[in-house]
């Protein structure tokens, strides 16, 4: 054999060698490398899912029964106008008897006013934002605007406005201020006049329902 005929060998033995490195037994290894990588991947992915879905369906289960829930009411504060309490007192005095809401539950009995023929204060153990002055004083004249706190509020229509009333069938005035923090009953009989005035302060009260309770049933006892 020549030596280009033993090199022309040499070479097709190294590329018949070459060839079955890529083919054979040596392959084999980086084939199962490659299924591996290939299944761990796959398994990491499943597991992802399934990770997923779980967390999906907690969150369905917290969220659900919360939007069945009825609302709590009553946790606000409310500044909506409370209605008087059903019980009501009654105040029997020498001139006068009236009733009144029974949230005042506290009377005494004033004389600081030197033209008063009969004085109460009506207040609330609980609520010192709200109360109720009676007032009896002669009024020789019977006319309203001879009245010295009548005359106060009839002088700022700004701040008061009078609506007729008919207290124990005979007609009487309510002054009634602006902010709603006052109204007060004015009612000439037989020489004297009974003054009533509800102050507040507290959002709460409703002047005007108070007012009505004491309206209707107040009643002169001479």
């Amino acid at each position: 054999m020549s030596e280009r005929e033993t090199s022309a060998a040499l070479a097709q033995h190294a590329a018949e060698l070459h060839g079955a490195s890529g083919s054979g037994p040596i392959a084999r290894p980086r084939r199962r490398r490659a299924w591996r990588v290939v299944g761990w991947l796959t398994g990491m992915a499943s597991i992802g899912v399934v990770f997923g879905l779980v967390i999906v369906a907690a969150l369905r289960y917290v969220d659900g029964p919360a939007e069945a829930r009825p609302a709590v009411l009553g946790q606000q504060a409310s500044t909506t106008p409370t209605p008087p309490s059903a019980a009501t007192g009654n105040l029997a005095g020498l001139f006068v008897q009236l009733s009144y809401p029974g949230t005042f539950d506290s009377i005494v009995q004033l004389k600081n006013d030197p033209q008063a023929l009969e004085q109460y204060n009506l207040g609330s153990k609980n609520n010192y934002k709200h109360q109720i002055a009676v007032n009896v004083r002669p009024l020789a004249s019977g006319q309203l605007s001879d009245d010295a706190s009548y005359r106060l509020r009839q002088n700022q229509p700004d701040i008061y406005s009078p609506s007729s009333e008919l207290v124990g069938g005979e007609a009487a005035i309510i002054m009634a201020k602006a902010d709603g923090a006052e109204q007060t009953l004015f009612w000439a009989h037989a020489g004297r006049i009974l003054t009533v005035s509800i102050t507040s302060s507290d959002p709460k009260d409703d002047i005007a329902a108070m007012m009505k309770t004491i309206k209707t049933s107040a009643r002169w006892r001479q």
